[in-house]
């Protein structure tokens, strides 16, 4: 598509729009639906429903839009009586071959065959009924298929393709065709991730979740805009609920991503190991108990062992909300006056937060997204849909290679992605900051830096005469790469236009992390990209701007003068401890919020232990009390997530448990220990944390010249899985026991 704007005109209606559109897509952005069974978003047209016909001035015979580009001058109709006929045929042809069970199907009310059928009035088919009685695969436990309803529109194959998981195809000719799997087994005998886009590409009954029937028609399902909070993707999801109960998930974004965890674990919520009360140690045994005696146990533990606040601690995981990792680290700092608060994040990445900070001042967020994308470079980031570790990242950058974009893939194992890289740079382990530079280097001494793209940062003169004074040879050594691998990788950086470069703990866990990162960040900057730190779980950059951690203060502050100010205390002056220390043990007392990563017999890391958890996990297991906590669709608040951009959680259920966010039972224990809080809803922190942890939008990078020199690997491998740090969720629902069942069928 190009940035030029083209005139042209639509059942009489002048309009503009990008050179090169396509012609569904463009019409649909000003009103006009051009009815079609088959066309996806963001993705080219096949013209298989011939749904979409439009008249266009000039040509003889009527044409599939969605196989059409917008160009200068066209003139479209979209709903001649000439149109309208040819549809009623088509819609015509397709009920021929399909069940007329509207009055149960599942599918009424979002069908779109239905809706279409009911807009050009057809009611049944002219032609005579055919029915191929093919075999239902329900076998698997998250996906129905039923190809007797199948209308032979494609997309189900065409998104299994674009995001390379490649398991549906078509089977047969003619009429009597189908869509299938290879050698037509079931899909728990196949490769399937069971992520499910087939089920919201599907637009009709043919693709279902498993046990969706008599459960509610679609129009008495509530729909709940929200984000899901089980990995480092923080996906955009929309949960559908009916008389309290959650029905389904699925995206509410066309040709869009949910791993089956996002999409299935929905029945975690009812799991036997959810906790639904606060409970009390009692002779060696949890024992259920009020909220008023449970905070008031806490309490006066809490208030003891303040007179030595360097004995206690704070610790959360990385998927609490902005609201709830503000308070408890308000509720560390301001009321007990200690800076031992910190999240799970630090277990994985060390170095975002200090590059960051010295780069911009704060974690800045990214202009564009990946969708825009026309070279993608991944570093250090082990992204994959069959591990299930950041499998959403995954299948978005093989959409975007699908459609047409470069891959350069720095890494020392043939991970995953490596399959569909246009180039994999296998650099030396510890050497991404060797690697980065000679490609700098290459493109500076070859001329292929378009200075005009270049962003503006603070010192850019300076690393370009680095680069410029570079030993490429001795850099490509270091890094264990030829010269010439490096220059094809930099020449297809030359061509791009939208570059963009991911890296998660495989950069963020080294020890020279920071190092790489500030590297990275300064060949953003040289070709005009944008770096993306993709964490293990969906708020680390929430966590980090809330201050929830011993070396940041809210907002990244330089210092606390503003807090201390705003909270009317001083705050304290000791250096705190992190996650690894807090979990090693030593501690008077440890309030750990969520889905902390310990391991199956773990010791108790403090003389008491506060476990605030959404399902019995193995550090509630150790915890003298328990509390309950909201659910990943319970959940109220904010998160930011890899993109650097704020989003809005919203609750789509209420809590069949007897619940406490994080962020009231920090309020709570503030109140009980004399500090006045002024906070009794949401809205109250909310305030708060726009006024004191959320730093000024307009920031300007500094680059820093980085001296390439070996790092060895510390903290969590590259390749660590988002099921490590939401376990607890993940197997207290049936996903965990179906996927195994599945993948080693």
């Amino acid at each position: 598509m190009s940035d030029k704007l083209v005139t042209m005109e639509i059942d009489g209606l002048t309009v503009q729009f990008p050179e090169g559109m396509n012609l569904v897509d463009a019409a649909r952005s000003v009103g006009i639906n051009i009815p079609n069974l088959c066309h996806l978003e963001h993705m080219r047209g096949v013209g298989a429903c011939r749904m979409c016909v439009v008249e266009v001035e000039g040509m003889r015979a009527p044409n599939t839009a969605c196989t059409m580009k917008t160009k200068e001058g066209m003139k479209i109709k979209t709903d001649s009586e000439q149109i309208k006929d040819l549809r009623r045929m088509v819609i015509d042809l397709i009920l021929s071959m399909h069940p007329l069970d509207c009055m149960t199907c599942p599918k009424a009310g979002v069908c779109w065959l239905q809706d279409l059928a009911y807009q050009l009035d057809v009611k049944d088919s002219a032609y005579g009924r055919k029915s191929f009685d093919f075999e239902i695969d329900d076998s698997n436990g998250f996906i129905e298929r039923d190809p007797n309803y199948c209308i032979l529109c494609g997309k189900c194959v065409r998104v299994c393709t674009a995001q390379n998981t490649n398991i549906l195809e078509f089977m047969g000719r003619g009429v009597g065709s189908k869509v299938t799997t290879e050698r037509d087994k079931p899909l728990n005998e196949t490769d399937c991730t069971f992520c499910g886009s087939c089920l919201d590409a599907c637009p009709v009954n043919a693709i279902l979740e498993s046990g969706r029937r008599l459960k509610g028609r679609e129009w008495e399902l509530f729909k709940t805009d929200t984000v899901c909070t089980l990995c480092g993707a923080a996906c955009p999801i929309d949960v559908s609920e009916k008389d309290g109960k959650v029905v389904k998930i699925t995206s509410p974004k066309p040709n869009a991503f949910i791993c089956a965890a996002g999409r299935f674990s929905y029945d975690s919520l009812a799991a036997k190991n959810r906790v639904t009360t606060p409970m009390i140690r009692s002779n060696g045994e949890l024992k259920e108990t009020s909220w008023v005696e449970a905070i008031k146990v806490i309490s006066d533990k809490l208030a003891s062992a303040r007179s030595n606040p360097a004995k206690v601690g704070i610790l959360a995981s990385a998927a609490v909300t902005n609201e709830d990792a503000y308070m408890l680290q308000k509720l560390g700092r301001a009321v007990i006056g200690t800076n031992n608060v910190d999240s799970t994040a630090s277990l994985y990445d060390t170095s975002t937060v200090p590059a960051y900070q010295k780069a911009f001042g704060k974690i800045a967020g990214a202009e564009r997204c990946i969708t825009e994308a026309d070279l993608i470079i991944v570093l250090g980031m082990n992204a994959s849909q069959w591990s299930r570790t950041l499998p959403a990242i995954d299948a978005k950058i093989r959409k975007q290679v699908s459609g047409g974009a470069k891959l350069i893939v720095l890494d020392p194992a043939e991970i995953k992605l490596a399959e569909v890289a246009t180039k994999h740079l296998k650099l030396a382990e510890g050497t991404d900051t060797s690697a980065l530079a000679a490609l700098m280097a290459v493109l500076v001494k070859e001329k292929l830096v378009n200075k005009n793209r270049a962003n503006k940062a603070k010192g850019l003169a300076d690393v370009r005469n680095a680069a410029s004074s570079s030993d490429v040879a001795a850099l490509c050594a270091e890094a264990g790469l030829s010269e010439e691998d490096v220059k094809e990788a930099a020449e297809l950086i030359a061509k791009s236009k939208v570059p963009m470069l991911f890296y998660s703990t495989g950069v963020s866990a080294k020890d020279n992390g920071v190092d790489t990162v500030l590297q990275a960040l300064n060949l953003s900057a040289l070709i005009g990209g944008q770096v993306l730190p993709v964490g293990l779980e969906a708020n680390m950059a929430g966590v980090a701007a809330m201050g929830l951690s011993p070396l940041t203060l809210p907002g990244f502050a330089a210092d606390g003068k503003k807090l201390a100010k705003a909270w009317k205390t001083d705050l304290p002056e000791a250096a705190g401890i992190g996650a690894r220390e807090m979990l090693n043990g030593g501690l008077d007392f440890l309030y750990g919020v969520g889905d902390l990563p310990v391991s199956e017999g773990y010791e108790k890391p403090a003389e008491f232990v506060v476990a605030h958890v959404t399902h019995m996990n193995e550090f509630a297991k150790t915890a003298d009390v328990v509390l309950p906590s909201p659910a990943f669709v319970e959940q109220e608040g904010s998160i930011i997530n890899y993109y650097g951009r704020m989003k809005m959680l919203w609750s789509a259920v209420e809590p069949a448990a007897d619940v406490m966010a994080p962020w009231q039972m920090a309020a709570e224990l503030a109140e009980s220990l004399g500090y006045k809080t002024k906070v009794d809803i949401l809205d109250d922190v909310t305030e708060e944390v726009e006024k004191l942890a959320l730093p000024p939008e307009k920031t300007t990078q500094t680059t820093s010249v980085i001296t390439p020199s070996k790092g060895t690997g510390s903290g969590l491998a590259a390749s660590g899985s988002m099921m490590t740090l939401s376990g607890s969720v993940i197997d207290a629902s049936k996903v965990s026991e179906l996927m195994r069942q599945a993948v080693t069928a």
